[in-house]
């Protein structure tokens, strides 16, 4: 039993190695809020990380609103309308990001050195993307450059639908692309665009016939040439990291994790966040680096709250343990957002926690 004991503690360092414990950055609540304006609810956002502060999309009293939490873990709202706002992304010390409806883009704004702009558009598109001296302009059918004053379409054939696009801090540009049909059996890409040219590279079985990729997801994230996405082979599901010197699978279902979760993977500057599930069945978050895998959260994990009450992510509903998709930062930082429950009193529940997990720049 002692040596038992001993295996699962020596596990867990391992499992948690080169990450601090997660802290609570804000906490939403009907009651009672931390650090967050009181029935403002930020669960449903996609956190996004720069220069050491967190943005989110959050809700409040109708508005759909940009809460920012500088260095210090001080809040404000960057940003508020009535319409639904974009994740927004941080390139050349610039934040862009867009408000939509129904029908597609209604304003592009940029934030840089505290300075909010609004920029013209003057097309009805479903996403702008900012690529520094250029701007990507996609409908669901469509993809163009804008560049100079003239639109340039990109010269993929066939296209019947355009997914949401990812771009590095560094302008690097991937997008998944269905062409001929809109159905599952449609051929499947990710294409890049990259010094003016835009390149496939991935495909699945129906676009490709020896592709070994039966189907992936329609998220993809970029960064430091490279591109990432869940895939799935005659094996299961797996992370396929994609370069010039071709394909590697990184975490595989089955042995690294039991399964993959559903929502974004994540990269920034050498580190890649994902959700998961592990054999025990517990909603984890890992993250995957230049020194391996690690988990950096687990259900059940403990948080220290302001009110003296130690928080556990855990929830009886399945579904709302962890919360869309993680944010990660330069630095290899986390922030996810989770339920936590009173540690001592598992019947009380404390709220949905943003919280934050840096990595220990020690190790």
């Amino acid at each position: 039993m002692k040596q038992l004991i001993m295996m699962l503690l020596f596990s867990s360092q391992l499992s948690y190695a080169g990450y601090l414990k997660p802290e609570l950055l804000a906490l939403s609540f009907s009651t009672r809020n931390y650090n967050l304006d009181q029935d403002t609810f930020c669960h449903l956002g996609t956190p996004m990380i720069f220069e050491g502060k967190t943005l989110i999309n959050c809700q409040k009293d109708g508005n759909h609103e940009l809460v920012l939490w500088d260095e210090n873990g001080q809040m404000s709202v960057l940003h508020s309308t009535k319409n639904f706002l974009s994740v927004p992304r941080f390139l050349d010390k610039t934040l862009t990001w867009y408000e939509y409806d129904i029908e597609g883009v209604t304003k592009v704004y940029q934030w840089k050195d505290k300075e909010l702009t609004e920029l013209p558009i003057d097309t009805h598109v479903t996403a702008v993307t900012y690529l520094g001296s250029k701007w990507i302009y996609q409908s669901k059918e469509s993809i163009r450059v804008f560049d100079q004053g003239v639109f340039q379409a990109a010269n993929i054939d066939n296209i019947s639908y355009v997914f949401s696009p990812s771009v590095s801090t560094k302008g690097e540009f991937a997008v998944k692309i269905r062409r001929e049909t809109l159905a599952n059996s449609g051929p499947d890409e990710i294409w890049s665009y990259k010094d003016g040219e835009w390149i496939k590279v991935f495909a699945d079985r129906d676009s490709n016939p020896h592709s070994p990729w039966l189907s992936f997801n329609n998220s993809v994230t970029v960064g430091d040439g490279k591109v990432y996405v869940i895939a799935k082979d005659g094996s299961g599901e797996a992370i396929v990291e994609i370069s010039n010197k071709g394909e590697r699978v990184i975490v595989r279902e089955g042995r690294d994790v039991k399964q993959f979760e559903s929502f974004n993977i994540a990269y920034n500057n050498g580190s890649l966040v994902f959700r998961a599930i592990d054999h025990q069945n517990r909603k984890v978050i890992h993250v995957y680096d230049d020194k391996g895998l690690h988990r950096i959260l687990t259900q059940g994990d403990t948080v220290h709250t302001p009110f003296g009450v130690t928080g556990e992510v855990d929830y009886p509903n399945e579904h709302s343990i962890i919360y869309n998709n993680p944010g990660i930062g330069e630095n290899g930082e986390v922030i996810i957002q989770a339920t936590l429950k009173d540690y001592d009193d598992k019947k009380t529940l404390l709220g949905i926690g943003v919280i934050s997990i840096k990595k220990d720049q020690l190790d």
